[in-house]
């Protein structure tokens, strides 16, 4: 016991140490998009791209409309934006054609001796990292220096491209690294591998004798020849387009098209660990860089084609990342900033998508071209609720080398630095001054002095002077459409003399030239900018270039790799996450259905209502609930354009609902007034139909909500339908097993018999079909009381019948399958031992129902497991015989058997073949080591035992006994309990749930068949 006197100073002390500390310095979320356009965002202007959460930044925070990159092309421009320092200065400028980095194995990059914000944050105690896209080096003298990697640069965590997104990285979109190069040495192959043939076939004919050693000679240099032209790039999406997780290759070649989820996961998951302690995240964006994603949940939406969906989707996951920070309760301690390395690329299109550059608004020209104000003029936003007014527009000259300073300045770090050309923002965002700092600032075309600005003191006009200038190609275009981006030296610009003036408060599309008639302070503009280059020119100490042809070419002893080298290949060793979000216990029965449009989520109940509820922060809207059924509702689903909820009850009757007003729009009966037990719209929301107890179908024309007909498709009730993409084929499925396919006239396609013993519980079509030796085909899958899942492939001729083939049954379920549902790409299939379960067409949202009431919202994507990340569902992996030859690699990466990846990849084994693996095999396989023998064996048996043994599903349980239940029962709260125990409770006047601690309605107990059934296959199943 502590001594009377000293307890309350001891209490004293604790208590003040534990508020003086407290860390009051603000985390940094850091925001920066590739290639985007000025233009392309609506605060800026654009009012046919849909931007709401950039756009939500901008007005409840501060924006920077004269917001200047320090150059218009990505290497440079972040060299400029991470030091502070024009790229001169660190040696990341160019004088040639070599203007960027080109490889991951070149030795150039961000000197180890620069000094980034990262570097002086980690050494403040902040928790640094970066994820997404690098671009300023690897590695110097051999593959594992990681000299210029960001771990080196103050990022203590680091996922994602050393290098960036480029047109190799997709198979079609063409090739973007010296293209002119690679056709020049590929023909110089052809030539080679011509002329050796024709000497060859010479000598075979005996018409010239031609010495074996020249022929020799000729071979051996045309190999070399062959080497350096396909090696480095025609196998370049396996030596740029990577992933790293820190210093270590996780994905070679990489999956662009989860890119973007994985880089938002890994960012989000980086907030969340590190809530409680100053954080400094450098989300650099894939997005806006050719050749774009085609993200199935935002192709199509925009007015803007592939690079506005891109648009789009990149503001959807600023929204979420800014949705991370705000639901932690960090948005005061928080500064947010949004912006781009630098302009659109003009010139950038496709034959087949269109224009895949960015539109830089009113501004002229664009990436790649010097100081034109199109390339470096870019969105800049803060947003820091706690001390930056909202609403707040500066129109002062900025530059993205002052985040540098700025953050250096909030970081409380005092300590003394080299000269940087930034300045601390700070005064200006919060309106402490109303001038920028900047009055000269100097724009680079590669290493070049292209430009430089001055803004006089006391005036609003900010002279530009353009000392060379890009040539455009063709004559009369705005942009180097003939050699696809502006070049720096040579014959590629024009010097001028005297040189180009504008006032950009006056002319910001810098469209008329400024004279001494024009302009009376035109010779002391010339004059004041010389003065001030001159200056700026004493102050570079500019260090070795880093972008000499030496540093840039590729080199085999630097290449990154995931494997031994030259055989590289991983994929990343993700597992879907599926964390939950939400819980909604807003019914008073079971959750019977839920659906999703774009922004709304649907659930239906036994309690005869509906809920609707958005999908921003999922708070229920103010129509809902929505009443009007006379008994519970059955199922339920939106329209494509979600303007309209249709529900369907056992009263015969579907509910036509209006989502804006909740109110009735109409109601469409079933001609016998059968209990209706699913329903289902078409695609193209050109049909309607409706599944009965009494095995029929009826079938609705839903913009004229007219019958059309009913017809008798089974015996019993038809529990199961679907349209297919198309629109043009509806399978159903009933409670004896069979499953059928039609087409919208009502004429049998194809019946499968018994395809689920005990029932059909469930059916989905895939959402989009494939095209397979010139005829469509769709997947579809089906869910049964069998506790099975299977998976077809629904395909049909022209002219011809339709054939259904089964592709997949998956039985690592353990109880029946009641409902199914696919991802809007098709690529992932959700079902389950809930009542109802839905995926969300445009964001990562899982929603299941229970009969417990409530409804569970998830977030579902690909990503690595980390320390810290939150509770996840139970995803069951295949059982080994059902395992593809990427399962069966992942596997044995989780075992650290990477030794034997190449072996598996050759033999191509998969998880049927794993499963029989034995001595003799193992050796026909090449697998020499004893050793390594015993060792593989052990571990598949080991894994033969974990996926066998018996333990009890939770669901099967008893929540009084624990033991596993005989004769379960449904009780008043919705769940199951052995009856001889539920009995008990309720003799010892327990009148409330066991689960929940409400009272009970009733004590009545309904035998629950179903689950006993599930039981019992179980136990067969452990004989």
């Amino acid at each position: 016991m502590w001594p009377p006197l000293l307890a309350p100073g001891l209490l004293l002390l604790v208590l003040w140490r534990g508020v003086g500390g407290e860390d009051k310095r603000p985390n940094f979320v850091l925001i920066m998009v590739d290639d985007m356009g000025i233009g392309d965002v609506g605060c800026y202007g654009n009012d046919t791209i849909r931007t709401p959460n950039i756009d939500r930044l901008a007005s409840e925070g501060v924006k920077l409309t004269q917001h200047i990159a320090a150059a218009p092309l990505c290497t440079p421009s972040r060299a400029a934006f991470m030091t502070g320092r024009y790229a001169t200065r660190s040696g990341m400028a160019g004088s040639g054609r070599s203007q960027v980095l080109f490889f991951v194995a070149g030795s150039g990059g961000l000197p180890p001796s620069e000094t980034t914000f990262a570097k002086r944050l980690q050494q403040q105690g902040y928790t640094t990292a970066l994820v997404g896209k690098w671009h300023l080096g690897v590695n110097c003298e051999h593959r594992r220096d990681h000299c210029h990697h960001p771990n080196q640069h103050g990022f203590s965590y680091f996922y994602g491209m050393p290098y960036t997104l480029i047109n190799d990285c997709v198979p079609g979109m063409g090739r973007e690294i010296f293209a002119d190069l690679q056709q020049t040495l590929k023909s110089l192959f052809l030539f080679l591998a011509i002329g050796l043939f024709t000497l060859v076939f010479i000598r075979a004919c005996g018409l010239f004798d031609i010495s074996p050693r020249l022929l020799t000679a000729l071979f051996t240099f045309g190999v070399l020849a062959t080497l350096v032209w396909y090696v480095p790039f025609e196998l370049l999406p396996r030596w740029n387009c990577i992933v790293m997780r820190n210093q270590e290759v996780v994905e070679q070649p990489m999956r662009v098209e989860t890119f973007p989820f994985r880089m938002l996961t890994e960012a989000q998951q980086f907030v969340k660990r590190n809530a409680h302690h100053p954080f400094l995240l450098f989300f650099s964006l894939a997005h806006m860089h050719s050749p774009l994603f085609n993200t199935p949940a935002f192709a199509g939406k925009s007015r803007h084609g592939r690079y506005g969906d891109n648009m789009e989707e990149l503001d959807w996951i600023v929204g979420e990342l800014t949705e991370t920070v705000d639901s932690l309760g960090l948005a005061n301690d928080t500064l947010i900033y949004f912006t781009s390395d630098h302009g659109g690329y003009l010139e950038d299109s496709h034959p087949l998508i269109g224009q895949r550059g960015g539109w830089n608004g009113v501004y002229r020209g664009g990436k790649g071209m010097g100081g034109w104000e199109g390339g470096i003029r870019v969105p800049g936003i803060f947003r820091w609720p706690s001390r930056l007014a909202a609403g707040r527009v500066v129109d002062e000259p900025t530059s993205l080398m002052d985040l540098y300073p700025t953050l250096k300045y909030l970081a409380q770090d005092t300590g003394s630095d080299r000269h940087l050309d930034g300045h601390n923002l700070m005064p200006l965002l919060e309106g402490k001054v109303g001038r920028s700092e900047h009055e000269f600032m100097f724009h680079y075309c590669g290493s070049y002095l292209n430009a430089a600005r001055w803004h006089p003191p006391g005036s609003d006009s900010i002279f530009k002077v353009h000392f060379f200038t890009p040539n455009f190609s063709p004559p009369g275009a705005v942009g180097c459409y003939d050699i696809f981006l502006c070049q720096c030296f040579g014959d590629h610009v024009t010097h001028r003399d005297p040189p180009l003036i504008y006032d950009l408060f006056r002319d910001p599309s810098e469209s008329r030239p400024l004279t001494p008639e024009t302009e009376p302070r035109y010779a002391e503009v010339l004059r004041q900018t010389a003065k001030a280059v001159e200056r700026h020119r004493r102050s570079e100490q500019n260090a070795p270039t880093q972008m000499t042809w030496e540093k840039i070419l590729w080199r085999p002893w630097l290449q990154s790799c995931c494997g031994t080298f030259p055989f590289c290949g991983c994929k990343e060793d993700t597992k879907m996450q599926v964390c939950h979000e939400k819980g909604l216990q807003h019914h008073t029965d079971e959750v019977t259905c839920c659906t999703f449009s774009g922004s709304l989520l649907a659930t239906g109940s036994g309690d005869k209502s509906l809920r609707l509820y958005d999908t921003a922060d999922f708070s229920e809207l103010p129509c809902s609930p929505l009443r009007a059924h006379g008994y519970g509702v059955r199922s339920c689903c939106f329209t494509p354009a979600g303007d309209f909820l249709l529900s369907c009850c056992a009263d015969g009757s579907i509910l036509v609902w209006s989502c804006r007003t909740g109110e009735v729009d109409s109601e469409l009966q079933h001609p016998n007034r059968s209990p209706l037990r699913v329903c289902a719209l078409a695609p193209d929301s050109s049909l309607l139909i409706a599944g009965a107890s009494d095995g029929t179908v009826a079938l609705w024309d839903f913009p004229s909500r007219t019958f059309l007909r009913c017809n008798e498709v089974s015996e019993a009730s038809v529990l199961a339908c679907c349209f297919s993409p198309c629109s043009h084929m509806v399978a159903t499925g009933c409670t004896t097993g069979d499953l059928r396919i039609w087409d919208i006239d009502s004429n049998l396609l194809h019946a499968e018999k018994n395809a689920h013993d005990l029932g059909v519980t469930c059916c989905a079509f895939a959402p989009h079909s494939e095209v397979e030796d010139n005829h469509g085909q769709v997947r579809l899958a089906s869910g049964g009381q069998d506790s099975q899942m299977k998976i077809w492939v629904v395909s049909q001729h022209e002219g011809h019948a339709c054939v259904v083939k089964l592709l997949h049954t998956l039985s690592s379920q353990r109880a029946p399958v009641l409902c199914c549902a696919f991802s809007s790409d098709g690529k992932l299939v959700v079902a389950g031992y809930v009542t109802a379960v839905a995926v969300s067409p445009s964001m990562p949202w899982l929603a299941t129902g229970s009969m417990d009431r409530s409804v569970q919202v998830w977030k579902i994507g690909d990503g690595p497991q980390t320390a810290g990340s939150e509770p996840q569902a139970n995803i069951s992996r295949p059982l080994l015989p059902e395992w593809s030859e990427e399962d069966v690699q992942a596997w044995l990466r989780e075992e650290n058997l990477q030794d034997l990846l190449h072996i598996f990849r050759a033999n191509k084994t998969d998880g049927a073949e794993l499963s029989r693996l034995s001595k003799e095999t193992m050796v026909e396989m090449g697998i020499e080591s004893a050793r390594l023998r015993a060792r593989l064996l052990g571990r598949v048996e080991a894994l033969k035992v974990e996926q066998s043994a018996p333990d009890c599903p939770e669901e099967f349980v008893c929540p009084i006994s624990r033991e596993l239940m005989k004769d379960p029962v449904i009780a008043a709260d919705g769940f199951s309990y052995e009856r001889e125990s539920m009995e008990s409770w309720l003799r010892g006047k327990k009148q409330s749930s066991p689960m929940t601690n409400l009272p009970l309605k009733t004590t009545l107990l309904t035998p629950n068949r179903a689950l006993k059934m599930a039981i019992s296959r179980w136990k067969r199943a452990q004989l």
